[in-house]
């Protein structure tokens, strides 16, 4: 079943007091507090929750995070998700869907930049400060934006915009070269890796769903009872909430 994204604290609470594990999509929740009681309700209950963030389950994204030390140090990102809505021409016209509407969790940032987020915080950790430049439409919504991550000796840029469209990418520049992703960052489907004056491409992923990876991750992690890992993956999604608020 399809939620909006103002629901998505609501069910997975209900659904863990019901003492179920929970998968929930991303947005992990609208709030840093919902965030962090529905961790800590799942800490206390020793349930599974994991956030549906699939690009950061990929083969693709293992050797990105394994390759920075190659082409480091790192000084710039920009990572750029851009596509044009089906649903913006009703939305100029008065006729808000849920992707649109402030009051649901919709918007660029919600929706598209979510993912860029994701991947600069799962490649190097927790910025040191953030800002957020939105461009918003006749009901106050981000119809595009970017969000400035500052690091001690990186800056990373994650752009979205669901009121255009550009080719979308991730770009990483270090000192001894760069890594590109050709794709959306939803997708992470391929790799090219720039080093010594070599270019190098990579398909690592084995499968042609880009959900395949994450939930065969799931299944382990649930399997094994790998616990530790599980609240690993929990603690980055809190730390993705506290950025994007």
């Amino acid at each position: 079943m399809a939620l909006v994204n103002s629901v998505h604290y609501e069910f997975t609470r209900k659904a863990l007091e019901a003492g179920r594990n929970v998968i929930v999509e991303k947005p992990f929740t609208l709030t840093v507090a919902e965030a962090e009681e529905l961790s800590a309700m799942a800490r206390e209950r020793k349930l599974y929750l994991f956030e549906a963030i699939s690009p950061l389950h990929t083969p693709n994204f293992c050797m990105v995070k394994e390759s920075l030390k190659k082409i480091g140090p790192v000084h710039f990102v920009q990572c750029n998700f851009s596509q044009y809505s089906s649903k913006y021409d009703r939305y100029l016209q008065g006729d808000i869907a849920p992707a649109f509407n402030p009051d649901l969790g919709g918007g660029a940032l919600n929706d598209l930049n979510v993912y860029n987020i994701n991947i600069v915080i799962g490649l190097f950790g927790q910025p040191t400060a953030t800002q957020y430049f939105a461009n918003c439409g006749h009901n106050g919504i981000d119809t595009s934006g970017v969000m400035i991550l500052s690091y001690p000796t990186m800056t990373a840029t994650c752009t979205a915009a669901k009121d255009s469209s550009s080719p979308s990418f991730i770009l990483i520049q270090g000192e001894k070269g760069w890594i590109h992703i050709p794709t959306p960052a939803n997708e992470f489907g391929s790799v090219e890796i720039m080093r010594q004056g070599k270019l190098t491409s990579y398909r690592r992923n084995a499968y042609e769903s880009r959900l395949a990876h994450e939930f065969i991750d799931f299944k382990d992690v649930w399997e094994k009872k790998d616990y530790k890992q599980m609240e690993a993956w929990l603690e980055r999604s809190v730390e993705v909430v506290k950025v994007m608020k």
